[in-house]
């Protein structure tokens, strides 16, 4: 009998759960994005979950819809996806009026979308996009790379290496998206410069959850088994250096960020972002979904971690990116980095790192590299690097300074070269 009650609750609950109609003055809008090679399915039940769980007493009415985009097809960028998830924002939410409000969750590459969806708010000024921002709320991230993925590069070379052409009909990503999701990209380049501004937009209230595995270890990896732990946390140091190597250090946390036992997808541990059916009928012990649950409902929450697991974290990042004039052609560009205590170590010791260009435009190229290590702990640590531009028959520059690295967070570090060349 139990079965047969529960079988049509839940068929009750998917009627009401697929009308668009709102009994309330107010709605509130909520819109799931997925990843790269991802669906509406790598959310499993989230969306019947979310209608069965929040709180309609004192709440608006609740539309919760699954944006779907073109991943895997390699003439389209992250760009051309956010334009597309605007475009169906303004359509399901063609009635929205002064009052309502707009959420988004997030899994892995959705964020980056997402991101790149609120600097479009930022730069249109139509009337309906300042309604959108107006009514901006929840903004969830689900393992997003913020920074950027390992994986980016590995499926680029295994699928696009042997290939001249855009397509690979084996590859379930496409190549301008793995190519955005690299360390030190274009995009990552782009929301780095707009962080600030993009989580300054009045209302918005975002929050990061990243996942670890069973396996977290500075040497095996403290991931989510595919985003490192320093790339799903978007709060990083960002440090601007001129010619003489005077720096300037921001510590930026504006994203409430918070670590749960998940993974990127289902296997040993729960999905970050996979709601299982039987969430639907029983307490539900998924690590990430009171967290939703309360963000959405402007509850307070505890930040930390949802489980008793004690996580030390170990591995950085440090991207250093390189303006210099369009005009000064220049033969060699590398970067040295040098450990200033015992405390933190990078692979190849005293390695040149080369750099490889990913901006051109108003007269100035950027270029960027990517450098990893580990640190005994997680307090902030300082390491000197040195930036040596070499032209064909003579140097064109040396730059020595200092960058601050942290545990479970990215450095960035924009040296500027456009007057000193």
């Amino acid at each position: 009998m139990r079965p047969l009650v529960f079988y049509f609750s839940l068929l009750l609950s998917l009627n009401l759960f697929a009308s668009s109609e709102c009994n309330s003055n107010q709605k509130h809008f909520i819109f799931l994005v997925h990843g790269i090679a991802g669906s509406e399915k790598t959310f499993g039940s989230m969306e019947e979950y979310l209608w069965q769980n929040l709180n309609e007493e004192s709440s608006p009415c609740h539309l919760i819809y699954s944006f779907e985009y073109d991943t895997g097809n390699s003439t389209k960028t992250t760009q051309d996806f956010s334009n597309d998830l605007y475009l169906y924002v303004k359509d399901k939410a063609q009635d929205l009026d002064q009052g309502d409000r707009i959420s988004f969750i997030m899994h892995s590459q959705g964020g980056l979308v997402g991101q790149l969806f609120l600097h479009n708010l930022l730069e249109e000024k139509s009337a309906e996009a300042l309604l959108m921002k107006d009514a901006l709320d929840a903004f969830i991230t689900l393992g997003t790379p913020y920074w950027g993925a390992d994986i980016a590069s590995w499926a680029q070379t295994f699928f696009f290496s042997l290939f001249t052409k855009e397509a690979n009909p084996i590859s379930l990503f496409g190549k301008k998206e793995l190519e955005q999701m690299k360390y030190g990209s274009q995009t990552i380049y782009r929301l780095m410069k707009n962080f600030n501004s993009i989580f300054s937009i009045p209302n918005l209230r975002p929050l990061a959850l990243g996942g670890y595995s069973i396996r977290h270890n500075a040497y095996l990896g403290e991931d989510d088994n595919v985003v490192p732990i320093y790339s799903s946390n978007p709060n990083h140091f960002y440090q601007k250096v001129n010619k003489d190597g005077e720096i300037k250090t921001q510590k930026v946390t504006r994203v409430p960020y918070v670590l749960i036992p998940a993974l990127h997808i289902k296997m040993d541990r729960p999905g970050i972002a996979y709601v299982d059916k039987s969430c639907l009928e029983k307490d539900c012990k998924h690590p990430a979904l009171n967290y939703i649950l309360s963000h959405l409902n402007e509850d307070t929450f505890d930040k930390g971690l949802s489980s008793d697991e004690q996580v030390e974290l170990h591995r950085f990042r440090l991207n250093l990116f390189v303006k210099m004039p369009k005009e000064k052609e220049f033969h060699k560009m590398k970067a040295r980095v040098f450990m200033n205590s015992l405390d933190a170590s990078i692979p190849w010791f005293n390695k040149f790192y080369r750099f490889k260009k990913i901006k051109e435009e108003e007269g100035v190229r950027v270029y960027s590299t990517s450098i990893n290590g580990i640190a005994k702990n997680s307090d902030p640590l300082s390491v000197s690097f040195e930036l040596v531009v070499n032209g064909h028959n003579k140097e064109f520059q040396r730059v020595f300074s200092t960058a601050t690295i942290q545990a479970g967070r990215h450095s960035f570090v924009e040296i500027d070269l456009t007057e000193s060349l």
